[in-house]
């Protein structure tokens, strides 16, 4: 399988023919950077797997969010998407719940909405600071179940996705001990952790977390590793490899506000993007993970393949 790009699909975009910003050192990456149809296989035959958007830091109620809201559901009437997955800050205000939730996000995603498309959310330090966090997990709008952490196992085991609560469990013993177990027992083909905090991050702005990365390894000692860790928090995206692993890490946190970044040297991130905001695209199939990075001109900024090796 390999990712088609439609140059013809969403041909208003095409009036905004430069990004206003930079995408400075995508190594490692495929640039085409045409507007973007979706995933397309190379042969008639039916298509199986699970597409997923994700979108972090969202919670602004900005014209970006609303614009990427718009390709997530052009998407999902051309291919069908199972969720749309929000990593945390989903709501930047201070006020009053719901109001500030329908400013801040469920009015700028009123496409995805619309379109019926499921969300499932994480939350993320702003939701907590602005006390935004308990009513989010109690809205059934966004598929946390009164949870702060959870498992969603999806396609008859194709996938879990264990989507963790990265603003407490580093002083939560029973959601690590939680997460310890459910992987021990996990028997999915495709294993990927989503949370706030990246694990794994370029030193800028606030940079990794130590602390999740020593938990995450305790937990899959004895089990198997992550395939994918995707987090937020930092207003860019990026994409890097774990020296030692076959874990890929991505943070996708420009979804709502890019921040443009002087980007230090390291060999380990493969591409780095804060010209324009983006959403996370992944299509996840039994032989492997398709993933493109896709900017709110409908382009893909960075295209990927994780193969199977089990």
């Amino acid at each position: 399988m390999r990712v088609v790009w439609c140059l013809a699909l969403i041909g208003v975009l095409s009036l905004f023919a430069c990004d206003q910003g930079r995408a400075s050192g995508a190594k490692g990456s495929s640039r085409t950077e045409t507007v973007w149809h979706g995933f397309a296989s190379d042969s008639p035959a039916p298509r199986t797997g699970a597409r997923l958007a994700l979108m972090g830091d969202a919670g602004r109620g900005s014209g970006a969010q609303r614009g990427l809201a718009g390709i997530v559901a052009r998407w999902h009437s051309a291919e069908g998407i199972e969720a749309l997955i929000l990593l945390g800050d989903n709501i930047y205000s201070e006020g009053s719940y719901p109001e500030a939730s329908e400013e801040k996000l469920f009015r700028p995603l009123a496409k995805i909405f619309a379109a019926g498309i499921p969300v499932n959310a994480v939350l993320g330090n702003h939701d907590y600071g602005n006390k935004q966090a308990i009513p989010q997990m109690a809205d059934p709008r966004l598929g946390m179940g009164g949870k702060n952490y959870y498992r969603i196992a999806g396609d008859g085991g194709l996938y879990s996705l264990y989507m963790l609560d990265s603003e407490t469990i580093q002083g939560d013993p029973e959601q690590q001990r939680w997460l310890a177990e459910e992987l021990m027992q996990d028997t999915s083909k495709w294993l990927l952790c989503i949370t706030h905090h990246p694990p794994y991050a370029s030193k800028i702005a606030h940079g990794g977390s130590p602390g999740i990365v020593d938990i995450i390894e305790k937990a899959t000692r004895g089990a198997r590793p992550f395939d994918m860790l995707i987090s937020g928090h930092n207003h860019v995206y990026e994409r890097r490899r774990i020296p030692g692993s076959t874990t890929v890490a991505i943070v996708q946190g420009a979804s709502g506000r890019v921040d443009r970044e002087n980007w230090p040297e390291d060999q380990d991130r493969l591409t780095q993007y804060d010209a324009l905001e983006t959403f996370l695209a992944i299509e996840i199939r039994p032989d492997g993970i398709s993933g493109a990075a896709i900017n709110t001109i409908g382009r893909a900024i960075d295209t990927f393949e994780i193969t199977s090796k089990r």
